[in-house]
């Protein structure tokens, strides 16, 4: 069998590499090594094995994971615990994402807004005539 550096497979090296791979802790990682059958291979040493995996195998086994866990949930398999504290993480992960991209559009909107202002209203294509009738009235009343 070949191996993984004759194949010019990209292969991570320690649990750190691995663990920051998955953006997960090493203990995590090592518990899924023993539970969830993540696919970690060892160079075998006097005293201990390195860990390392090959990243095609690694991303694979996220992939069947996934659906492992739709799977569980679909069919009932899942302690409700366990569940609760899937769903928690996961509504955890996309509520910041959802933050950052709230924070994201009203700072890209308020760049907008202070462009317009310091812009003569023509350059967006409108006449300096219809600027006044395009204003909101709270812009109306600064004015």
């Amino acid at each position: 069998m070949a191996s993984a550096v004759e194949n010019n497979a990209k292969v991570i090296d320690s649990w750190k590499e691995i663990a920051a791979f998955l953006k997960r802790g090493v203990r995590t990682v090592q518990r899924w090594e023993r539970t969830e059958g993540l696919p970690v291979r060892r160079h075998q040493h006097m005293k201990r094995g390195s860990v390392y995996v090959i990243e095609a195998e690694l991303v694979s086994w996220l992939r069947g994971r996934q659906y492992t866990l739709t799977t569980q949930i679909n069919r009932g398999n899942m302690s409700q615990f366990d569940l609760l504290h899937t769903l928690t993480k996961r509504q955890a992960a996309l509520a910041r994402e959802l933050q950052r991209l709230v924070v994201s559009s009203a700072d890209r909107l308020t760049r907008l807004n202070q462009l317009k202002r310091s812009r003569p209203a023509n350059v967006f294509g409108v006449n300096s005539s219809d600027a006044a009738s395009t204003q909101s009235p709270s812009d109306r009343e600064s004015a």
